[in-house]
């Protein structure tokens, strides 16, 4: 049976803390509007926040239909709905959108969209942008296709599988196919559940993702080859009292990888930290205030680089140097 990626994850993890980093509606509201210093805006509903190429519109996925958010008008739009043929009753979703870099499209994994044939499918789909019939990307029956991801030149797809075939086993990997169809190419074999969302480097050389080691709270943020997956490096490490949850985004000038971290100490927050892509010490840039309250998801950086979308209680823009 073929689970979604947040099920798979909650599966997974066997913990209530490691299951948080998954949970994408815990964080807290943010008032809608913009609060008096106009540096915090609520741009709509949703998590997994991806940027239209332009910068005025963001993807966002709430109640398992993919959203689209505009920062020109305010207005939201319902980009996909359920299947002609599906039961009312039946689960299905569409989650995890990712904006093509022309954007034309719109990537993202629906789960059971040509019911009955893949009841418990969760494949790889694109829709048009500004509407129209969905588009079927990839169709395998061993595995489930979460996360995907645009490279820079919009010629390959990253993507998690959570049951890749390798020799005698299933393994969950980190997969990249072309963005036109093909056969894909294995980039990251998971070591006990580690290889979780990534972000692609600006120059589509890199892609960045949580990593975890052979202990239960041994993570690492790494970065590896996409031409050699033999070159990898560790970008940084958790700590003691912290878990590298699985968002990261890298900044589009290639220099800064923003990530989320979990607390392991009450109160147990998710904040935001950025770290040098190639390597040193992480810094805070969001970790909770009076003006800005925890907890945080989902970083992503706006096109220009001068903002991140973040998930808190819904989709906001925050400056991407902090407040």
């Amino acid at each position: 049976m073929k689970l979604s990626s947040r099920a798979v994850l909650t599966l997974f993890v066997g913990t209530s803390l490691l299951a948080s980093c998954g949970d994408k509606k815990a964080s807290g509201p943010v008032d809608g509007g913009t609060d008096s210093s106009s540096q915090i805006r609520y741009v709509g509903p949703g998590y997994d926040a991806s940027w239209s190429p332009d910068g005025t519109k963001i993807a966002s996925n709430e109640g398992d239909h993919i959203l689209i958010l505009s920062l020109v008008d305010s207005s939201v739009t319902m980009l996909t709905i359920p299947p002609d043929n599906i039961p009312p009753s039946h689960d299905w979703w569409d989650e995890e959108p990712s904006w093509s870099p022309d954007g034309h499209w719109i990537l993202f994994s629906g789960k059971a969209r040509d019911w009955p044939a893949s009841d418990e499918d969760a494949d790889l789909w694109r829709y048009p942008a500004t509407g129209g019939k969905p588009e079927r990307v990839t169709s395998n029956l061993l595995g489930t296709e979460t996360q995907p991801h645009w490279s820079p030149d919009g010629r390959w797809i990253a993507y998690y599988e959570f049951s890749y075939p390798i020799g005698d086993d299933y393994r969950e990997v980190i997969a990249i196919m072309p963005a036109e169809g093909g056969d894909p190419r294995v980039l990251a074999v998971d070591q006990a559940g580690s290889a979780f969302r990534m972000s692609w480097s600006p120059d589509g050389q890199w892609i960045a993702y949580a990593s975890r080691g052979e202990g239960l709270y041994d993570q690492f943020l790494r970065v590896r080859s996409v031409s050699d997956t033999s070159i990898t490096r560790i970008v940084t490490r958790a700590t003691a009292d912290t878990m590298i949850c699985e968002d990261c985004t890298w900044s589009p000038d290639g220099q800064t990888i923003a990530f989320v971290q979990l607390s392991l100490r009450a109160p147990y927050n998710k904040t935001i930290w950025t770290v040098p892509a190639s390597g040193g010490t992480p810094q805070p840039l969001y970790l909770g205030s009076d003006q800005l309250p925890c907890c945080f998801d989902g970083p992503s950086y706006s096109p220009d680089g001068s903002h991140l979308a973040l998930t808190h209680g819904g989709i906001i823009v925050v400056p991407s140097a902090g407040l």
